[in-house]
């Protein structure tokens, strides 16, 4: 995750409530990373570290004291975005940042995943240990 292009490594589960960023003269200031949307406060299913105010927030927006997505403002990041190959292209790995997880976006390359549906989506992690042989012996059984 970014803050004014000063990157810090989080839990790729989002399971830190907060995150602690430094500034520029390595004066460190913790966030609420923990987003909800307006719907999870409306039927009270939105858990966590409760905030005062916007500053509190990574997202810098807080709203009936949890943090919510600020679209004039969204919180950027970095993902490890995998592409899978076929028999004759390799699978890819690369980085991609843009929009978190939950934000509004219009097209897949806005979100740090490259996965958009109605929003910015998670991408499912690289594939199961191994599985780039299966397609190969496949292909030598319907080859040979």
């Amino acid at each position: 995750m970014t803050s004014n292009d000063i990157c810090v490594e989080i839990d790729v589960t989002y399971e830190d409530e907060t995150i602690s960023i430094p500034d520029k003269y390595g004066n460190i200031t913790t966030y609420i990373a923990n987003i909800c949307t307006d719907k999870m406060i409306e039927r009270n299913v939105c858990f966590g570290v409760e905030c005062n105010a916007d500053s509190d927030c990574l997202s810098n927006k807080c709203a009936n004291k949890h943090c919510v997505y600020n679209q004039e403002e969204p919180v950027m990041h970095c993902d490890s975005v995998y592409s899978f190959g076929s028999i004759f292209v390799d699978d890819k790995l690369y980085m991609h940042c843009g929009k978190a997880w939950g934000y509004d976006c219009q097209s897949d390359d806005e979100c740090s995943s490259q996965k958009y549906n109605n929003g910015c989506t998670q991408q499912i992690i690289g594939p199961p240990e191994n599985n780039k042989h299966i397609g190969y012996e496949i292909a030598l059984v319907v080859f040979f």
